[in-house]
């Protein structure tokens, strides 16, 4: 009994790694690296597959193979050497869009291949330190220690990133883990270096649960014309914001300096006094997306009785609080709100004579991604109408958004969005270099002046002779950023099929002996595709409640995970003959999901609509659970079922992409029809008798010593 507890506790630690370090690598890589922000499911899938692929090798035994441990090592030290070090070795800069340098696109695919291949050999030694033991316990029980981990891998991420604390925290976290697990002096060695260097690399920046924020002065002849506590602001390495007295800065055209700063710093700051300009009244002002509070001051003095402030990005909301030189956020007639601009729209009930849409990216998502997805729901046209409703009769509304050029495809999707939510064309604006778009609506929304329009240089958008053709974006359809270039298409595809289409065949026609049918593998496989599917619908269902933050995603895993321990529970308590009513159960919950639609506007307590949604998304991964549960009760093989399972998993994070094209209700069909292939294997199943089928199999045999 010692030593089944003994083995329980390494697959929970080990299963606790697995996810932690993944959601780990996903964000830290996230932000250092700039090229992977443009792949945000990529790590998901190398991580899973070179999991699986783990699993199908020799265990490590013991202190494991001396090769394995030199190329873990070396593995591990390339990849903590790029993320610590990515602004000086410029992987920070590195990028595949076609208008960058061919030495930054030769330098992003290197690192794009290196960094994989590194993340591979890591999860791969995780998935055989799991292997060691998973076989040794009854299958049920070794799934329910690999849940829990897998629970508290979550969990943990979820808390230590919404206290803000640095990546080097993050290390030390996953060397104690390791060291408890396997007690060698040289991990702790190991673990010290590299805490020690990240330590002095991340000196004086923030992390909040979004980004890295970093804060330096303002150039000298910006602190000249402006004041010595002006500052500018980065996210991600990248210029964002700047904090600026507002009463100066009528004479930033003064400043002589053409760096790449303070021209987006004069851009940003010439438009922000446009949304005044057009508001008849400007009593109440709402500002969403805030930033350190430049348009907050910019209101207040110009008048405003009172301004809420909306920002999603606690280090900003204090950066705003302690830092900008004219204090807007410590003003009385200030109110701020720590969340995200969606969800204030939803429950507040005030009305406001001016509504401001301000620089909503904090991840600087426009300027690096070439092939991305982003669930961004505030700029839909629910979104839009709920702008509306929150504006008096006489109110207005202004959309200010930056890209390098006017004949960029997002001002058209932001011009066509708010046409199609107000039924008009909406007036718009261009600055004069084409770098901002400002599009106005509402009762009281009237054209320019003369006047305004030469105070602001505007033109008139869209231009004589521009076709204005992309898609209004919708809640099912929401992904602004969403491009294809050529050259990102191909590296992408490039990535996908070395790290992700080899491994996978290679592991599907191994001559190894894994103990596993051909149709026991296809209801693992597909139940595996079903739930990661599942997964990612819940997640972009709750940020439309919550935002398109990290914390609303590691709510999900976690909740998608406790109901999946729920289910392999109940599958422990008897032996279920047949499954095939469960079948149905998972179909009507795949259309009670399908069906659903989460309210523009609500009267309960946020939390109440949140554990609605939050059960009706995920029933389909319960029942989905509970087939998988009861078919890996049966298996022959621990470590071959949950390979199985695992390459479904993340071929699921390719199968998520679909949304990009049919919406995302449309999941819900393609999950029905994934369970179905799995329904259809576990009848075939059936008929040749295979493991998952069979009613008497034996249990593992104790493991000896």
């Amino acid at each position: 009994m010692k030593q089944e507890t003994v083995i329980f506790a390494r697959i929970f630690g080990v299963s606790w790694l697995v996810l932690f370090c993944e959601i780990m690598v996903v964000r830290w890589l996230g932000m250092e690296v700039r090229v992977l922000r443009a792949f945000p499911n990529l790590i998901v899938i190398i991580a899973l597959v070179s999991t699986s692929a783990g699993l199908l090798v020799p265990p490590l035994r013991g202190r494991g193979n001396k090769k394995d441990l030199i190329q873990a090592l070396i593995a591990f030290s390339i990849l903590m050497s790029s993320v610590i070090f990515s602004v000086p070795l410029h992987l920070a800069d590195s990028s595949i869009k076609t208008d960058h340098p061919a030495p930054d696109v030769a330098l992003a695919a290197v690192a794009l291949l290196v960094l994989s291949g590194c993340l591979y050999i890591l999860f791969k030694l995780l998935g055989r330190l799991l292997a060691a033991e998973f076989d040794k316990l009854k299958p049920i029980v070794a799934y329910s220690s690999n849940l829990l981990g897998s629970i508290a891998g979550a969990l943990s991420f979820m808390i230590v990133s919404q206290l803000c604390v640095p990546p080097y925290f993050w290390l030390a976290l996953v060397g104690c883990v390791i060291w408890l697990l396997y007690r060698r002096s040289y991990l702790v060695s190991i673990s010290i270096v590299c805490v020690a260097a990240s330590v002095i690399v991340y000196s004086g920046a923030y992390f909040s649960p979004y980004s890295k924020i970093t804060l330096k002065p303002a150039p000298e002849e910006v602190q000249a014309v402006n004041g010595k506590d002006s500052f500018f602001l980065y996210s991600n390495n990248l210029f964002f914001n700047a904090g600026l007295s507002v009463d100066k800065v009528d004479h930033l055209d003064e400043i002589k300096d053409d760096t790449y700063e303070v021209k987006e710093m004069k851009g940003y700051f010439g438009v922000m006094r446009v949304p005044i300009a057009f508001a008849p009244a400007h009593d109440d002002v709402l500002v969403l997306g805030s930033g350190p509070g430049n348009d907050v001051a910019y209101a207040l003095k110009s008048g405003a009785k009172h301004v809420d402030a909306v920002e999603i990005d606690p280090i900003i909301c204090k950066v705003g609080r302690d830092k900008h030189p004219d204090h807007p956020f410590s003003d009385l007639r200030t109110s701020v709100f720590n969340e995200d601009a969606r969800t204030f729209l939803r429950y507040s009930k005030k009305q406001y004579d001016l509504i401001e849409f301000a620089f909503l990216d904090p991840g600087n998502t426009v300027d690096s991604a070439s092939l991305v997805r982003v669930d961004n729901f505030v700029y839909t046209t629910e979104s839009i109408k709920s702008v509306l409703n929150h504006l008096k009769p006489n109110g207005v509304a202004t959309l200010i958004f930056a890209c390098p050029s006017a004949e960029s495809f997002i001002y058209k999707r932001l011009f066509k969005t708010v046409e199609a939510a107000t039924g008009r064309t909406p007036i718009a604006y261009t600055n004069r270099d084409g770098s901002s778009i400002i599009i106005v609506f509402g009762p009281g929304a009237h054209p320019a002046s003369s006047s305004i329009a030469a105070a602001a240089t505007l033109a008139s958008y869209p231009p004589a002779g521009m076709t204005v053709n992309e898609p209004a974006m919708t809640d099912d359809w929401p992904f602004l950023y969403l491009a294809v270039q050529p050259l990102g298409l191909f590296v992408y595809a490039l990535m996908l099929f070395v790290s992700v289409v080899v491994p996978v065949l290679l592991m599907v026609f191994s001559k190894a002996d894994v103990k596993i049918s051909k149709p026991d593998w296809g209801v693992m496989f597909f139940l595996g595709l079903g739930f990661m599917l599942m997964e990612t619908k819940s997640i972009t269902q709750l940020s439309l409640l919550f935002g398109a933050t990290w914390l609303v995603s590691s709510v999900v895993i976690l909740f998608v995970l406790i109901f999946a321990f729920a289910a392999n529970t109940l599958a422990s308590t008897r032996d279920f003959k047949s499954i095939g009513w469960i079948y149905l159960c998972l179909v009507l919950s795949l259309a009670l999901g399908y069906f659903w639609e989460i309210p523009t506007a609500g009267a309960e307590h946020p939390w109440m609509g949140a554990m609605l949604t939050s059960a009706i998304a995920c029933l389909p991964v319960f029942f989905g659970s509970f087939i998988f549960s009861i078919c890996f009760k049966r298996a022959t093989s621990n470590i071959a079922y949950l390979s199985a399972n695992l390459i479904g998993v993340a071929i699921g994070g390719l199968t998520e992409n679909v949304c990009m094209f049919s919406g995302i209700k449309a999941l819900g069909l393609v999950a029905l029809f994934i369970y179905g292939m799995a329904y259809v294997s576990w009848k075939v199943g059936q008929r040749g008798n295979p493991s998952i089928a069979a009613k008497d199999v034996p249990e593992p045999a104790t493991p000896e010593g």
